[in-house]
């Protein structure tokens, strides 16, 4: 009889039984979502705002970056493939990404300091060794939801842990940014250093994170079945996995739109500081507070009936946002945390079910998040090229805020459609 790891000698993640080891995947993705969330939400405004790039070049830095990452992002399943099928290899491998990751991070802050010539190149070869490095801190942290979970129950648990901590995580971002957008005020491109300060912060805390993790990893690879029970060659494309993969796409492509364009509302529509941060903290404190619902629902209702039901208040935080928020009405930040709600609902069924059609107990190969986070950021880097289009053609600058607002508001109105037209699709 094969001699299978001790409980002890193995990273599980089970809310049940593993609550430590829980806790502290929980913070290595939260340090990990600060330095997400540091590339989604104040990228576009820094190149544009601080670095002084035109919106369409801003689109490109971040669309170039983005689709080399969902490139990466499945090549590093295969190129990683022995460490990714383990919770022991794959906790080695995110600290190995994260550390490399804040390295690139804090290179892209840099920018301010390049000659105006110059400044384009830079910033795209900066922005691209983050999206390479972050593939392989992205995969091996996502790799553990499958290879460390041996129940949908648990899959669900984590998920919904995961995107909790995200919607914190998205939170402190906002925040951070809302204060450097009102209080540069005219002269916000002389904070540079302030954006530099900050990306330093975030990459200790992410690569901090990572190393605890690392030290919690056990002392053995094995995923607790003889050797002989292992895979050796690779799967077709998992059944059950391409209606998530289709949502990922869908629900990148659309809605981060909003949090986007976020920092921009909030800097140049003269509203009060207390309506930017209720604004600013909206969607991620939806997201957040709403995930022990969604769990618990989640167990009742099937994934397509948690999709419906997210997209319906998803369509209504869209539309309730795009009717008030010109005028700066209280009612826009309730509409934001609906935003939020609606698309952490979306979330937590795209990621969970991708987790249950990629399950693997056997520690053998095969296919990863990679494909799921690919997806994703092919939908990203698609909004990030129409994003910096139509930013060419609305001058925000000039208080042209309505049809800021109404490009915000498509965001989640049109992701929510598209979602429920493809969960229709989805079979009980």
């Amino acid at each position: 009889m094969p001699n299978l790891p001790r409980a002890n000698d193995r990273l599980v993640l089970s809310p049940d039984e593993h609550g430590r080891q829980m806790a502290v995947y929980g913070l290595a993705h939260f340090g990990k979502s600060l330095i997400w969330y540091a590339s989604e939400i104040v990228f576009a405004y820094y190149l544009t705002e601080v670095a002084g790039l035109s919106p369409w070049a801003m689109g490109w830095v971040i669309g170039i970056g983005l689709l080399v990452g969902a490139l990466l992002d499945p090549l590093t399943d295969l190129a990683f493939a022995n460490a990714l099928s383990t919770a022991h290899g794959a906790a080695t491998l995110q600290w190995t990404g994260a550390c490399v990751s804040a390295v690139t991070l804090t290179g892209v802050f840099l920018n301010c300091w390049i000659a105006p010539a110059s400044r384009f190149a830079f910033i795209l070869c900066a922005a691209v060794a983050f999206r390479c490095a972050y593939a392989i801190y992205d995969q091996a942290q996502n790799a553990m939801v499958g290879v460390a979970t041996t129940t949908q129950r648990d899959r669900t648990s984590v998920s919904a842990l995961r995107l909790g901590l995200s919607g914190l995580a998205a939170l402190v971002i906002a925040a951070l940014t809302t204060w450097l957008a009102r209080s540069g005020g005219s002269h916000v491109s002389q904070l540079g250093p302030w954006f530099l300060a900050i990306a330093v912060a975030l990459s200790i805390c992410g690569a901090g994170s990572a190393g605890l993790l690392y030290l919690h990893r056990g002392t053995r690879g094995e995923a607790g079945v003889a050797d002989a029970g292992r895979t050796s060659a690779w799967e077709p494309l998992p059944r059950g996995c391409h209606l998530p993969l289709a949502l990922a796409f869908g629900t990148a492509l659309t809605i981060p739109i909003f949090s986007k364009a976020q920092p921009y509302l909030i800097h140049y529509l003269n509203n009060s500081m207390f309506w930017g941060t209720f604004l600013g903290a909206g969607v991620p404190l939806g997201s957040m507070l709403s995930q022990p619902a969604w769990s618990a629902l989640s167990r009742r209702y099937t994934r397509r009936e948690i999709v419906m039901l997210a997209c319906s208040i998803l369509l209504m935080g869209g539309l309730m946002f795009w009717v008030t928020a010109a005028e700066g009405s209280v009612a826009a930040p309730l509409a934001a945390l609906a935003i939020g709600a609606g698309s952490g609902g979306v979330a937590i069924a795209i990621w969970a079910s991708f987790g249950d059609a990629i399950e693997r107990t056997n520690g053998g190969k095969g296919w990863s998040f990679g494909l799921l986070t690919g997806s994703m950021k092919l939908g990203l880097a698609a909004g990030a090229l129409g994003l910096g289009a139509a930013f060419d053609t609305i001058d925000f600058r000039r208080g042209d805020t309505t049809a800021l607002v109404t490009l915000m508001g498509l965001g989640p109105i049109c992701g929510s459609g598209l979602c429920m037209l493809l969960a229709a699709r989805w079979r009980r």
